[in-house]
């Protein structure tokens, strides 16, 4: 967890819950996802 994360900073939107389908629109994986990797 970084300090951005809950203060709409840069980061910020993957404290959000977003739809998977949006995910796979932006390209983007899902935040769990790649926290799980890490």
């Amino acid at each position: 967890m970084s300090a951005e994360e809950g203060k709409g900073g840069p980061g910020g939107w993957t404290t959000m819950k977003i739809d998977p389908e949006i995910f796979e629109e932006l390209g983007v994986r899902d935040p769990e996802e790649l926290k799980r990797e890490m």
